[in-house]
């Protein structure tokens, strides 16, 4: 399949996600490829009925720390939400990406995240309405952090779209918009 795609797809970047093994690392060094180490996505089971069945089955300093970043962020204003309607908020997720890219750009950072158009986020409505939202957080009604949510009833999939460093990271947000996952778990 690699093999086809890189002599038949005209591509600038070709990315594929695959296991370290040895077969597939002497196929990129022959094709000149450069192997970039990437974490595994995660599964998790969520045997909880509730995300304070869940805090209450960590350790309990991280559990007081979690509990201490949700307080800064709701006395700096901040709110969690989900809105199912993709679209509405496809060009505010879309600015949010952009800030997230150009902040790894000016790090000198591969090419992290990709940078996605404003047509993908768009293009996300045409998933089931059901079935994916953005959680948004926001400080003083501000969006400052973005997550994109994919479910099917049993499985989610989370993947952060965006994040405005100079108001997330003092009220936390970026770290809360995971746990109202949690919470949308449960």
């Amino acid at each position: 399949v690699l093999k086809y795609a890189i002599d038949r797809i005209p591509h600038d970047v070709l990315c594929c996600k695959t296991a370290a093994e040895p077969a597939l690392s002497r196929f990129y060094q022959g094709q000149g490829l450069p192997r970039l180490p990437f974490i595994d996505n995660h599964l998790m089971d969520f045997p909880f009925d509730s995300f304070e069945a869940w805090l209450q089955s960590i350790h309990g300093s991280r559990r007081q720390t979690i509990r201490r970043k949700r307080r800064l962020f709701e006395r700096a204003g901040g709110k969690l939400t989900f809105e199912w309607d993709v679209e509405a908020w496809a060009d505010e997720v879309y600015s949010l990406h952009m800030l997230t890219v150009e902040r790894h750009d000016a790090a000198g950072n591969l090419p992290m995240p990709f940078v996605l158009s404003r047509a993908y986020f768009h293009a996300l409505a045409a998933l089931p309405a059901d079935q994916r939202a953005f959680i948004v957080a926001q400080v003083n009604d501000v969006p400052v952090a973005m997550l994109l949510l994919c479910h099917d009833g049993r499985t989610a999939f989370m993947k952060p779209a965006g994040v405005d460093p100079s108001l997330a990271r003092e009220s936390q947000a970026y770290l809360v918009r995971c746990q109202i996952l949690l919470e949308f778990a449960a």
